[in-house]
């Protein structure tokens, strides 16, 4: 009899904290405010919150109450995507979007360490390339710029260090 009440209470307990709870929030006018589920008291899987008005907010996915995958934000006025971005074990990682309100690339690039890195390219609303910038822990190695028509105009090139006459050291 024992062994049996030993093992209930130990199928009790690993099915009690392993399942996921549904959570629901509310601002005061009754809409929701969240909507996700909680696992070992703990924030888990895609968490979706919203405005006042009840217009989706952003989408968060979380893994042990860290974000951890998809982030994703949206335009109050038409719930178009305004940036989508990734978290790994609660670290800004991985390829980043931004979107005019139009629903056109704004911008787009790679972060790592939380610092971009890589090649950023930034959009005109129509969706013409307006600048690439090369990044190299969150510091800009190089710019390159065009015009609406797609010409290009300007070029910069930065250095990491200066020495005592102002000269780039490369």
């Amino acid at each position: 009899m024992m062994k049996k009440t030993i093992l209930f209470l130990f199928i009790f307990f690993i099915s009690f904290f392993s399942c996921k709870v549904e959570q629901i929030d509310y601002y005061e006018n009754g809409n929701v405010f969240s909507h996700g589920y909680i696992k070992k008291g703990k924030k888990e899987g895609v968490w979706k919150y919203y405005h006042e008005n009840g217009r989706l907010d952003k989408q968060i996915s979380y893994k042990m109450g860290q974000f951890n995958g998809s982030w994703l934000s949206y335009f109050q006025e038409n719930e178009k995507i305004r940036d989508k971005s990734t978290y790994i074990r609660g670290e800004r990682k991985g390829k980043w979007k931004y979107f005019h309100k139009n629903g056109k690339l704004k911008t787009e690039g790679f972060l790592k360490n939380e610092m971009r890195q890589k090649v950023w390219k930034y959009y005109y609303e129509d969706g013409q390339l307006k600048k690439e910038t090369k990044w190299e822990n969150d510091n800009e190695i190089h710019s390159k710029y065009w015009n609406k028509d797609g010409e290009q105009i300007s070029k910069d090139i930065y250095s990491k260090s200066w020495d005592s006459n102002g000269n780039a050291i490369k």
